[in-house]
């Protein structure tokens, strides 16, 4: 795991250098990776970790280090939103995609915690998040968040990439459109972008990403 790290902390400098972008911040996601593992990678020095189940989440975070920044980044259930809500080093939500759930996890929430709006920008049934040519129900939710809900810091955008790398790259410019949209309307906001998985984090970079959310060239092999 050592070279995994080194080999894919070196490859994201690399292209950062490439292409002329800043270095992002590299989230570790920790989908069926047991707590171990988990603690190696923070041995070396990772702080940041993302997790897609909020049962999973809740269960590793009780067991790991406090100073961990946990970014939940799956599909939020309504019901779940309590839960959720409990995780002390909760650090950032990236998966909103409606007023009902920002609202639901804002009462849930004792703190402010930072949160993401996840786009859908593949336009594939099979990925959740608002339709990036859905604008006006992105600007609205973006005003409810700073408007109505206490507990949320509105952050930014997120979203997952088509698996054809070619299409990829057309959503990952669609949501770096979109964030210049927002910042145009909202211009008292400093909005981060959330993109890039192993498979395509160097498209990501490539456009300026300031975040990417790495877990199989993590922990099984770089590339």
């Amino acid at each position: 795991m050592n070279d995994n790290y080194r080999c894919v902390s070196e490859n994201i400098r690399n292209l950062s250098l490439k292409y002329g972008t800043q270095i992002p911040r590299l989230v570790a996601v920790t989908k069926y990776q047991p707590v171990e593992r988990i603690l190696a990678l923070y041995s070396l020095g990772q702080i940041h970790f993302g997790e897609s189940k909020v049962q999973d989440l809740v269960e590793k975070a009780s067991r790991l280090p406090k100073d961990i920044r946990w970014h939940f980044i799956g599909k939020i259930q309504s019901n779940k939103c309590k839960q959720l809500a409990k995780v002390d080093n909760l650090f950032q939500v990236e998966s909103l995609d409606s007023e009902y759930i920002a609202s639901e996890l804002n009462k849930c929430l004792t703190k402010k915690i930072n949160v993401y709006i996840q786009i859908n920008t593949s336009g594939e049934e099979s990925k959740n998040g608002i339709t990036f040519d859905d604008q006006t129900t992105l600007f609205n939710m973006v005003k409810y968040i700073i408007n109505d809900c206490n507990n949320l810091k509105f952050c930014g955008l997120m979203t997952i990439g088509h698996p054809d790398l070619d299409k990829c790259e057309k959503c990952f410019s669609i949501l770096s459109r979109l964030r210049r949209e927002v910042e145009k309307n909202f211009p008292e906001i400093a909005l981060e972008s959330s993109m890039g998985m192993s498979n395509d984090y160097h498209l990501a970079i490539k456009e300026n990403t300031n975040q990417i959310r790495l877990g199989r060239c993590l922990f099984n092999s770089c590339s």
